[in-house]
């Protein structure tokens, strides 16, 4: 669907002020959004980096977010709003702010999300003094409703930012990394957007892996910065919490579609990798289509998905004793230390007795001794 598809109200894109060139354009794509939105925006505002614009795409929702971003706008004129006449899916109301951005660099941020006071003048400080084109932060997540964040993306640690090749980027988004780098919500060059940098609008489940993919073709290595300076906002039913069979089918159509951008920049290494997370996705399906034929107690399709790859059944009979064995592991050698320990202590208190029976032989003797 090309951006020319989508009708918006232009008269709410038209900007009124604000920076007359801003260094950056922050995309936010809402829908039904309105609990957070404010919170959203409210911390762009708040940069630290006061040449910022906010573009916020309402994907034709249904509650009250674009009243909302209606106000805010009434009330800074960095603000503005891209009103879609119809659901179009998050990816391309992406796609529609990137192309309406007018800053020399474009930050995604989810309408539920936020990021500290610091954060973008980091970015371009930190794109500057690296040379990047693509720049990301570490993040953390948060729980809906609590106020302490509960996980961060990155291993907690201070030093140099990470450079990452679009190899190692998607060495280190396999679906079984515990924390995948897919997650990172990037910031980039304009010209990158000018080259053709755009969401596949047919994927609505790996979007963020997808973007991060294509702009490092296009633009580079990434930088990420380990401060922590986006906050993830998990709420109840979303892409991270549930990954069910139709998510998983979802992310490997999107991750089958970069193979070709692969190829076409002639990056056989990444390629390979992209081919390779395929085919992960492809035994999480199969496992978790087998577990849901079990909890449906459809034996029939059980069976006949154990004797199409009878493989899968000992990755999943894996999966599920891999705790309790590793448990025991740990219980047998807590074992072996604690005997260990306690064939220590009796040898310790046996040469203790042994020196108070030598004391009370010697003692009296010496005793009788004469002084010298």
């Amino acid at each position: 669907m090309a951006d020319s598809d989508i009708t918006a109200d232009t008269d709410r894109t038209r900007p009124r002020g604000g920076p007359a060139r801003p260094k950056v354009s922050v995309v936010i794509s809402a829908y039904n959004k309105q609990d957070y939105i404010a919170e959203a925006v409210g911390s762009v505002l708040a940069q630290t980096e006061p040449a910022v614009e906010v573009v916020v795409v309402d994907d034709c929702s249904t509650d009250g977010t674009r009243d909302v971003v209606r106000g805010l706008a009434a009330q800074d004129p960095r603000v503005r709003l891209v009103a879609l006449d119809r659901n179009v899916g998050q990816p391309a109301a992406l796609n529609v702010g990137m192309s309406a951005a007018r800053g020399d660099w474009v930050a995604i941020l989810d309408g539920d999300d936020w990021v500290a006071p610091w954060f973008y003048g980091h970015l371009l400080e930190l794109a500057e003094r690296k040379g990047a084109a693509v720049v990301a932060s570490d993040m953390q997540w948060v729980e809906d409703g609590l106020a302490r964040p509960w996980r961060r993306l990155l291993l907690p640690g201070e030093g140099e930012p990470l450079r990452i090749r679009t190899a190692d980027f998607i060495r280190r988004s396999m679906p079984y990394q515990m924390r995948p780098l897919s997650f990172l919500q990037p910031m980039f060059r304009r010209e990158l957007v000018e080259r053709g940098l755009r969401y596949d609008e047919g994927d609505r489940f790996d979007l963020d892996f997808g973007i991060l993919v294509r702009a490092t073709l296009l633009g580079g290595p990434l930088v990420v910065s380990r401060r922590v300076g986006y906050f993830y906002r998990q709420l109840p039913g979303s892409m991270m919490s549930t990954r069910g069979v139709a998510t998983l089918r979802g992310m490997k159509a999107s991750n089958d579609a970069l193979l070709d951008d692969c190829i076409a920049h002639g990056d056989r290494e990444s390629a390979m990798l992209i081919r390779r997370r395929s085919r992960a996705v492809a035994r999480e399906i199969a496992r978790a289509e087998l577990v849901a034929a079990i909890r449906r107690g459809g034996w029939g399709a059980v069976a006949a998905k154990l004797a199409v790859s009878p493989g899968h059944t000992l990755a999943l009979a894996w999966r599920r004793v891999r705790g309790p064995l590793f448990w025991l592991w740990r219980r047998w050698r807590t074992a072996l230390r604690l005997r260990s320990m306690s064939e220590r202590a009796a040898f310790g208190a046996l040469t203790v007795e042994l020196g108070w029976q030598a004391d009370a032989v010697i003692g009296p003797w010496a005793a009788t001794l004469p002084v010298v």
